[in-house]
């Protein structure tokens, strides 16, 4: 069985992939969270190593607990999209933080692939180069991730936004993850400008998850129904609900347990 973990982290991600069968391949896919939720990670980890750290976007939301996790946990191996250098991330931010030196501290130190990795899923990344964009933003140039186990593909594609969406889904290698992909993570949280409708002429998901926190922006107001419409049948069954969507914002910590027949998606209580 593969749990994936995705955390309630208000307007930022933070995904934990933790496969049943061998631990020693846990994975996280961003890592926007509090002291609360690397516990939790910790816990979960055989002997404080995680396996993998996956970046989708070089926004803090994506990293801003990146250094209470390295101080605690070994991580073993990085996949970081390569379409920006450290220098050219510090260049886009107004201010360097802890937490970004960390980041790119951890970016430039892992330069090689971990030999002998085979964990039981299978993780493909796509980015975009500054040259293919007329507006190389941070978000245009996120990292999406396809992550597959046994028949079930989820795409988390960071913080693409309609231009960076138009390049990417003109290779065909993603337009055929996306044809697989049962479970679609909501660009940009949900905001409006990460919604690219096209992306659904190859998705036909059947859930949409939301990684969001209160509504703070006009652009998150009525994005659920919006992506609802894209649902591919009446959604999944939650806690004797049929839903097309579920977000952070009001479902809290979602788990979602994969078998070999069943997918079964629960809310978690962290405790502290």
């Amino acid at each position: 069985m593969l749990q994936l973990f995705i955390f309630n982290v208000d307007l930022g991600q933070c995904i934990f992939v933790l496969p049943s069968s061998d631990r020693n391949y846990a994975a996280l896919i961003d890592c926007g969270c509090d002291e609360k939720i690397v516990n939790f990670i910790q816990k979960s980890l055989p002997n404080n190593v995680l396996g993998s750290f996956t970046l989708t976007n070089y926004d803090e939301d994506h990293f801003s607990g990146i250094c209470d996790l390295s101080s605690r946990v070994k991580i073993k191996t990085v996949c970081f999209s390569k379409n920006l250098t450290s220098d050219e991330i510090k260049k886009q931010k107004e201010k360097e933080t802890e937490a970004l030196r960390c980041l790119l501290n951890i970016k430039d130190k892992y330069t090689k692939p971990c030999p002998d990795w085979n964990p039981p899923y299978k993780k493909c990344c796509y980015s975009l180069e500054i040259e293919e964009l007329n507006d190389p933003s941070i978000n245009n140039l996120s990292q999406m991730v396809f992550l597959e186990y046994k028949d079930f593909t989820v795409c988390i594609p960071g913080d693409l936004e309609t231009e960076g969406w138009e390049k990417i889904i003109k290779k065909p290698d993603v337009q055929n993850w996306l044809k697989k992909t049962r479970l679609f993570i909501a660009s940009h949280h949900g905001r409006e400008n990460g919604y690219y409708p096209g992306v659904f002429d190859y998705c036909k998901p059947e859930r949409i998850i939301i990684s969001d926190g209160s509504i703070k922006h006009g652009t998150q107001e009525d994005m659920s129904s919006i992506y609802a419409k894209h649902i591919n049948g009446n959604g999944i069954l939650f806690y004797d609900e049929h839903r097309k969507v579920l977000t952070t914002r009001n479902d809290g910590h979602i788990t979602i347990n994969i078998d070999n027949n069943s997918i079964e998606y629960s809310k978690l209580n962290i405790n502290p």
